[in-house]
């Protein structure tokens, strides 16, 4: 692969660098919103409501597309996990 930008991908296809950026960004948000979560409820400035699962769901949902657009399922799984604990419990 001659673009060190780009990441690998299946099938021959070469992601351009602006989804791979987006996708990467994407990542870092929903990792700054789930560590961002924790630390806000351990710290007592959120209680455990909808805030706080609103901010896990749209997190492991950002870090669930990096983990899609990279193939590495055991992360995926985890976030998907994570983003149906979180609907559950926006939902009751």
């Amino acid at each position: 692969m001659d673009d060190p930008i780009a990441c690998e991908a299946d099938d021959n296809e070469t992601p351009t660098p602006t989804v791979t950026t987006t996708v990467d960004l994407a990542g870092w948000l929903g990792t700054i919103l789930i560590v961002g979560a924790y630390g806000l409820l351990s710290g007592e400035v959120i209680s455990n409501g909808a805030v706080y699962q609103a901010m896990n769901l749209v997190g492991a949902a950002g870090v669930a597309l990096l983990c899609w657009h990279k193939r590495t399922w055991q992360p995926l799984v985890l976030q998907l996990v994570w983003m149906v604990i979180a609907v559950a419990a926006l939902l009751t």
